[in-house]
């Protein structure tokens, strides 16, 4: 039997594993049936694909039969069988995986004693922090499995805690993001908690997890010898790259890198290790064929363990430019030490400086949220794979299909960009809106022209609402945050606009003109990261390209110290009127009896509704939009309620 057909089953059991994964999430993901027949169709559409294989590579059995002799039903059957069997296999794991985490998301909402040892600092402050905990047991009972932990104590990685928590739905922490939910499943997070009463106590971890913690300590060691070489922004971009610590790597640097869409050469994957178990090789054939494949195994097992055994996905191969320079740097010799570390320091500065430079480039990544995107993005794959494989004489076709399909591309951005280029767009958003409760005062914003959006936070100054904001601007094909406008400035402004400018491309940021010290902490922390400050004076309008942003002065109500916010959207003829809470118990909705509005939106934040609000008998408005109490307190009778997204009237 050649080669070839003794790699088949392989090939089959390792494609059937794959589809199987694939087609059972997707199932799950997308389906409202039982999981027994989500199984059954992800079992049906294995069997599918593994027959359109079959009938595709009908055409080599006759040659099949001249070079092997043997028949095409004996030669492909393995890798049926293979393929059928990787299939169910990852099925079975696959549900087994859904059914374990359906149990702990079952937590959510419920208190419970726990035990634990806490294994990864994931972020804190001075107030409080983010830990990954492996918890062994609740309310008495053994487990394991991980999850992250809001507390206000400062835990030391390693140590033991018992106490009391209260669960939440993996993703809550972050206003429940489905990707973040996602990501955090990808690195074995089973579940998200806040602490509510935590006490230390000695405790020795598992085998498992003490040599996890021993790899963190190592790698943590080695990233302190990075950055004391190559100080901490470039100590930490060599860090992330070699070591996949993150953790000291500057909130720049990630925003740039991913806008880029290059942020995968940041994480580790299986070219690291194979690059790392290559090196390890070369040096192990000195001493012996078994002496150096068991050096490489065991060189990899530390790669694996430092790292914290990453999941193995196909990446950049940018590491053989890194790996040997890094390792003759961390080590104790300085005649390499010295003759490598301004070479270490040049790239990593020229690549940090190029990033950044690209990241600022406007339209500078195609979003993906255009519907002719992701069949165009795979079209150009096809024929660039069929490209790879035909022959010399026969690649004119493939290649003229690559070019014409990457043509087809530019043009379609070119006329979606024509299209789109004058049409304005308001997204009313509320942090309410993602438990169904609307009660939260985080009434945000977003107002696209084309491609381009600008953020208005009316809020006190809460991160959710900027970045659902961000978050809603995309799949409107905003690629670009044009501005982030304040109504007004308090302290906990400035912590989430660093948030947001260290994780989004922002450009400006519109702020009232005051004289305070909040407003000159704001201007320094924007002038450090590049972002330019636009001052305005409350009552006069601003022009965002081809929408207006009518401003007005705050007022106040004697029994409260919340601002009364007014803000009015004009595009063409149109516009759309936010009024804060309490904002008619201030004045008068006459004006709104003569002068159209398309929307009149009575929001949450200001000082509470104490009168209610008659909104039922104004000819003027179109439709009105409520958040917060003043779903209880405005009645609109037959006047019909505005859906949370406007598109304005072309001009």
């Amino acid at each position: 039997m050649n080669k070839e057909l003794r790699l088949r089953p392989l090939f089959g059991g390792c494609l059937g594993m794959y589809l199987g994964a694939w087609s059972l999430n997707t199932l799950l993901a997308h389906s409202i049936w039982g999981k027994q027949i989500r199984i059954a169709l992800g079992v049906l559409l294995c069997l599918a694909i593994a027959g359109v294989l079959l009938l595709w590579f009908r055409p080599y059995k006759i040659k099949e039969r001249r070079n092997t002799g043997a028949g095409t039903i004996g030669t492909w059957l393995p890798f049926v069988v293979a393929l059928l069997t990787g299939c169910c296999i990852a099925c079975l794991f696959t549900l087994k995986e859904e059914i374990r985490q359906e149990r702990y998301d079952s937590l959510a909402g419920q208190q419970a004693h726990i035990t634990g040892i806490i294994m990864e600092e994931k972020w804190s402050s001075a107030y409080s922090g983010i830990y990954t905990v492996y918890i062994d047991s609740i309310d008495g009972e053994k487990d394991g499995f991980l999850a992250t932990m809001e507390t206000k104590e400062k835990l030391e990685i390693g140590g033991g805690i018992k106490g009391t928590v209260s669960f939440e739905a993996l993703g809550a922490q972050q206003t429940f993001d489905m990707d973040q939910r996602e990501y955090s499943r990808s690195k074995g997070v089973r579940a998200e908690a806040v602490a509510l009463d935590i006490r230390f106590v000695n405790r020795t971890a598992p085998p498992a997890q003490r040599i996890l913690l021993w790899g963190k300590g190592v790698q943590k060691h080695l990233s302190a010898i990075l950055t004391d070489l190559l100080g901490d922004e470039t100590g930490g971009f060599a860090s992330a790259l070699f070591l996949g610590n993150r953790d000291i790597l500057p909130d720049r640097i990630k925003r740039d890198f991913s806008r880029l869409g290059i942020s995968h050469i940041l994480a580790l994957s299986g070219m690291h290790l194979t690059v790392v178990t290559g090196f390890a090789g070369a040096l192990g054939r000195r001493i012996g064929r078994r002496w150096g494949t068991g050096f490489s195994i065991g060189v990899a097992l530390l790669y694996m363990v430092i790292s914290g055994f990453t999941p193995s996905v196909t990446r950049a191969g940018i590491m053989l430019l890194w790996l040997l320079p890094l390792l003759l740097l961390v080590s104790p010799s300085p005649l390499f030490t010295g003759i490598l570390l301004p070479i270490v320091q040049w790239i990593c500065n020229i690549t940090i400086h190029l990033s950044e430079t690209l990241a600022r480039l406007r339209n500078i990544c195609v979003s993906t949220y255009y519907p002719f995107a992701p069949p165009l993005t795979i079209a150009v794959f096809c024929f660039v794979l069929w490209a790879l494989a035909a022959r010399k004489g026969k690649r004119r076709i493939p290649v003229f299909c690559s070019l014409a399909t990457i043509l087809v591309f530019g043009g379609c951005i070119t006329g979606w960009r024509a299209v789109h280029a004058k049409q304005t767009a308001a997204v009313m958003i509320n942090s309410g809106m993602d438990n169904g409760t609307w009660t939260a005062k985080n009434d945000g914003l977003v107002v696209t022209y084309g491609e381009r959006a600008l953020l208005i936070d009316i809020t006190a100054g809460g991160y959710s609402t900027l970045r659902r904001g961000a978050a809603v601007s995309k799949p409107l094909y905003c690629t670009e945050i044009e501005a982030v406008m304040l109504t007004h400035l308090h302290n906990k402004h400035i912590e989430s606009l660093e948030k947001l400018w260290n994780r989004e491309m922002v450009r400006q940021v519109w702020v009232p003109d005051e004289d305070t010290e909040a407003a000159y902490r704001l201007y320094e922390k924007a002038a450090a990261a590049g972002v330019e400050i636009v001052t305005y004076t409350p009552g006069e309008t601003l022009s965002f390209l081809g929408t207006r942003v009518v401003t007005h002065e705050s007022d106040y109500l004697e029994r409260s110290v919340q601002p009364i916010i007014r803000l009015d959207v004009e595009a063409g003829d149109s516009r759309l009127v936010y009024l804060g809470a309490s904002w008619a118990e201030a004045y008068s909705l006459e004006e709104f009896q003569i002068k159209d509005t398309e929307v009149l939106w009575f929001g949450a934040h200001g000082p509470l509704y104490k009168t209610e609000v008659n909104a039922a008998g104004l000819s003027g408005v179109k439709a009105v939009f409520c958040t917060g109490q003043a779903l209880e307190y405005v009645h609109i009778g037959d006047k019909p309620p505005s859906p949370y997204c406007f598109i304005f009237p072309k001009e």
